[in-house]
């Protein structure tokens, strides 16, 4: 394994130094490597067709030097933060956050592309006092962990699967979800390690994944873990529309400026994504580094995600990855209705639409 990749591979795992985008062949910077930069969120499927595109092909850096541009990519679970505070021009945060950061801070944004959709869920421990085989429903296995002050476990507040998750407490089960002054009490951790605190009994539920360390309960028929819902699957369920757990957003100024290097950058994403889902299997099963950057511990645990996320054998209905990253008309639609929905509640600043615009990439 190269020095690139081993790099790349450590930066998914940390909060990693942003990466530098400039226009040094003409494209608008100065060439001395400063500028604007890309902060992504970590690991997962996006993980394996990053390091394709950077560091086992030349895809990135060809695709960015024709329109005039070079690019270099770190990751961190702090995109959002560091997009918010100017340390990054382009991310990986949901559009729904894109509005919220919009509106409160009077940015203007530019969603450009969509990555997955918010298909983490609410698990329990199998058999434990929170299954719904044990409680009689969802709604009552809520209640319980509400009524008995069950820790709940998320990965961040900022997370992108936050928003859908106080939402759906809110809308369908009745409760407020909420960093300080909710009804549940909530603590945070590092994502892959929240499915194995719920079956230590360490917390009574999170908000997890196979893909987040959860796939290890799921195999070899234990199913030591139990989904209470999916985000994805519930919002659709209940006329939400489909959100977004990881959207492309840029500055309003960049996309003016720099459109070039936006577009140039989607279409080496979009050919990451092709190669990817053309046969994701036989991509991750034989290399160690991409089945541990889908959370899993060995390949079994690998392919029941992809079964799960993508193949839809199990009990999901979305598949979590889009195979058309460009924003079409239908796909601003369906997250405008998101967000318009999401401001009816009062969880979207009014005004956001002022902010944020939607751009469709004709690749």
């Amino acid at each position: 394994m190269t020095s690139q990749r081993r790099t790349f591979i450590k930066g998914l795992g940390t909060a990693a130094t942003i990466g530098a985008l400039s226009g040094c062949m003409g494209g608008g910077g100065n060439g001395d490597g400063s500028g604007p930069g890309m902060a992504m969120a970590p690991d997962g499927m996006m993980g394996v067709w990053m390091d394709h595109i950077v560091n086992e092909t030349s895809i990135l850096q060809d695709t960015m030097d024709e329109a005039g541009y070079e690019m270099t990519i770190d990751s961190s679970w702090e995109d959002a933060a560091l997009f918010a505070s100017g340390q990054a021009t382009f991310s990986t945060f949901s559009s729904l956050e894109a509005a919220q950061l919009a509106g409160q801070r009077d940015q203007n944004l530019v969603v450009f592309g969509r990555v997955h959709p918010q298909y983490m869920g609410w698990m329990v421990d199998t058999g434990g006092d929170y299954d719904p085989d044990n409680t009689g429903s969802v709604q009552a296995s809520i209640d319980a962990l509400v009524e008995d002050d069950g820790l709940v476990g998320i990965g961040a507040w900022n997370g992108g699967h936050v928003p859908t998750d106080t939402i759906a407490m809110d809308q369908v089960y009745g409760y407020e979800f909420a960093e300080e002054g909710g009804d549940f009490n909530v603590t945070t951790a590092d994502y892959v390690a929240i499915p194995t605190l719920i079956n230590d009994g360490e917390l009574a539920a999170g908000s997890t994944s196979p893909e987040h360390g959860g796939a290890r309960f799921l195999t070899d028929d234990q199913e030591d873990l139990t989904k209470l819902f999916w985000g994805a699957d519930l919002a659709e369920e209940e006329g939400f529309g489909i959100p977004q757990l990881n959207s492309l957003v840029t500055t309003q100024e960049f996309w003016d400026q720099e459109q070039e290097a936006v577009e140039a950058f989607t279409d080496a994403f979009q050919q990451g994504v092709d190669w990817f889902l053309d046969d994701p299997k036989g991509h991750v099963l034989d290399n160690e580094e991409y089945v541990e950057m889908l959370g899993a511990q060995n390949a079994a645990q690998a392919e029941y995600i992809i079964d799960w996320g993508l193949n839809l054998e199990y009990d999901t209905d979305t598949q979590m990855v889009y195979e058309d990253v460009t924003m079409s008309e239908d796909a601003i639609a369906a997250d405008q209705e998101f967000i318009e929905y999401s401001e009816s509640i009062g969880f979207v600043p009014e005004g956001w639409d002022e902010n944020i615009t939607f751009e469709s990439i004709s690749l």
